[in-house]
């Protein structure tokens, strides 16, 4: 760098080197010069050859007479490196160095260059006046005595407020880290290459609970712990890679009260400057480790509450965007979470709904809170009734950033009420029937009478058997008004007899041969062998006939394919030996899977449009249960 300011002149760089000396000797190094002998200065000299300041060369002085002396400088390491600039550079040093020593009359010579010819080293001749006699000797050391003291007072005088500046700028330095290391958070400590501890400051005495005399001069990890892993392993870890931090979790015994949490940065520390040791910074977090495990306990809390809640939970965005929905609210519509993700609110709810639900929503956001029912859609196809709560979602600025339905399936709920209002109706009906039966008994009864005076007096077979018809009907009737009786009253006891399910049947095939439409075909498969049962004719003939007229509508209502309508009634023995089967069975679609666990549920109807009540099924259930079959 020098060279390239000077422009490579060699005269100017031997001027350069002897000022930069000149220049830069202390006062300390300046009074060695001055008193100390020159044979003395060559040995010290010849010392450093192999320090920082003299690395790439080797000096050796050779004083071989008074007045006469040879500086020998040989270059280390590639000789290409050594050019004639920085030859002339060292030979400006060493006339600067014989200047302060203040030899007289000095004079310097090139003997040989390593760097202009193939030598391997650089040879320097210097001459000065040699000193005088010893009389004259002890004289001029007494003037220079006077002199050098005067130049050295005179230098430190100089240097002085600059010393005093450095020290000032030091002293204002060391403050500021003494300050800062009394009262930052972090606790700092300073160990040194075994572990030991050798400075703390007050946060590592506040994070520890001990005081300073407590933590001198003992390892480090005696107080510590790491979270995981050893305190040693870690340390040879740092060693091995110098310079670069390691963080870590550790744990402190407070007290004996409890345990402080540390987030520590641990490093190994080795320079030319320094004696190596280990930097350890550590941030006490038990408190946002405490505040973490709260926050987890509490997400868990409303983690589970979301998973595992009955309710249905659906959040969507500011334009209705499904965004999250929870278990109950997958299961009860159908749909994946995904894939109600990328639904709008209102692809699921009614069209009728929609109008509640945008008021709903516009109330909401003004902080108006209110109950709402809607009706919803399954996967499947069915409908379905939710009572919904609606709050507002806001994001961490406190604006809107959505809604959030909570609420109940109330669709079993509003079955239920409307059971119990027809059961009501029911009640009632009963109690008017109770008084109407009596009317009705004695018009059977009339009924009755004449068919059986028809039966006598006519001779005609077919309206015998016609008047037959009417008598058996009128029986079955008859029974009916008797039953209906007895349930206003209370009693829906079935009084079992012996009873032959063959004439049931042939009784049941009259009654549905005459009301049943031409078009469809109506079998009857009844054997010779007789079954007997105990248990209640008319009861009997009431589920049988129930059967018959479901299986015409399924066929009047579904099979208009032009294909041929049939109903099939069958009796006969399965293969155990003491039960016997009866079959009602048609050739219709047949009943859709979704809705096969509720035909047997009281007011289900699929035909409400037609007068259906949904009490037949039920009715036939529930005598079959009495007898116990299945």
């Amino acid at each position: 760098n020098v060279k390239n300011q000077l422009g490579g002149n060699e005269e100017a760089l031997f001027e350069a080197g002897k000022k930069i000396i000149q220049s830069q000797v202390g006062f300390f190094q300046l009074f060695f010069l001055k008193i100390a002998p020159l044979n003395h200065v060559a040995k010290k000299l010849s010392r450093h050859t192999k320090s920082g300041i003299t690395k790439n060369k080797i000096l050796s002085l050779d004083l071989s007479s008074p007045g006469k002396g040879t500086l020998t400088v040989r270059p280390v390491g590639s000789k290409d490196r050594y050019s004639s600039s920085i030859c002339a550079f060292n030979k400006g040093c060493a006339f600067g160095v014989g200047l302060l020593k203040g030899l007289k009359n000095l004079q310097v010579k090139v003997l040989c260059c390593a760097a202009k010819t193939d030598a391997e080293e650089c040879i320097y001749e210097f001459t000065w006046d040699p000193d005088p006699p010893l009389i004259e000797k002890l004289k001029s050391w007494f003037f220079f005595r006077i002199h050098s003291q005067n130049q050295i007072l005179s230098h430190m005088e100089s240097a002085h407020p600059q010393l005093q500046e450095k020290h000032d700028e030091i002293k204002s330095i060391q403050e500021f880290y003494s300050h800062l290391m009394a009262n930052m958070d972090e606790a700092v400590v300073w160990c040194d290459k075994n572990g030991t501890i050798e400075f703390s400051n007050p946060g590592f005495l506040r994070l520890s609970g001990l005081d300073e005399q407590a933590t001198k001069k003992i390892y480090f990890f005696d107080i510590a712990t790491l979270s995981a892993g050893n305190g040693q392993d870690l340390l040879d870890q740092c060693i091995s890679k110098p310079m670069r931090p390691f963080t870590v979790q550790m744990r402190f015994p407070y007290n004996g009260t409890g345990m402080r949490i540390g987030e520590a940065s641990v490093m190994y520390v080795e320079s030319s400057n320094q004696i190596p040791g280990f930097l350890i910074v550590i941030r006490d977090v038990t408190r946002a480790r405490e505040i973490e495990k709260k926050l987890y306990l509490a997400e868990n809390r409303y983690r589970s509450l979301y998973e595992n809640s009955p309710a249905l939970i659906v959040g969507f965005n500011t334009v209705g965007k499904i965004i999250y929905a929870n278990p109950a609210a997958v299961e009860n519509l159908g749909f994946s979470e995904e894939e109600l993700k990328n639904m709008h609110f209102t692809d699921l709810i009614s069209p009728d709904s929609n109008a509640d639900i945008r008021k709903a929503l516009i109330e909401q956001f003004t902080d108006i809170s209110q109950l709402t029912e809607v009706h919803f859609k399954t996967k499947d196809g069915q409908w379905k009734a939710a009572a919904l709560s609606l709050y507002k979602l806001l994001d961490e600025d406190g604006s809107v950033a959505g809604m959030a339905a909570i609420g109940v399936d109330i669709t079993e709920t509003q079955r239920l009420n409307e059971q119990i209002i027809k059961t009501q109706r029911m009640d009632l009906l009963g109690q008017l029937a109770g008084g109407l039966a009596h009317d009705f008994k004695n018009i059977l009864t009339t009924i009755n009478g004449f068919s059986q005076i028809i039966t006598m007096k006519t001779a005609e077979e077919k309206t015998k058997k016609m008047a037959e018809t009417i008598f058996t009907a009128t029986k079955r009737a008859n029974d009916l008004v008797q039953k209906l009786i007895s349930f206003s009253r209370g009693d829906t006891q079935i009084h079992q007899i012996r009873t032959n399910l063959n004439e049931i049947i042939k009784e049941v095939r009259g009654l549905v041969t005459g009301s049943i439409s031409s078009s469809i075909t109506v079998q009857f498969q009844i054997p010779d062998e007789q079954f007997f049962i105990m248990g209640d004719a008319g009861s009997i003939h009431q589920v049988i006939l129930n059967l018959c007229m479901n299986a015409r509508d399924a066929l009047v209502e579904k099979k208009r394919d032009g294909s041929e309508k049939m109903i099939t009634i069958r009796i006969y023995r399965p293969e155990l030996k003491n039960t016997v089967r009866i079959e009602v069975a048609d050739n219709g679609p047949g009943i859709q899977p979704h809705i096969i666990e509720k035909i047997f549920d009281p007011y289900f109807t699929t035909k409400k449009e037609k007068g259906g009540n949904g009490l037949g099924l039920s009715m036939v259930y529930g005598i079959i249960k009495q007898h116990k079959g299945t």
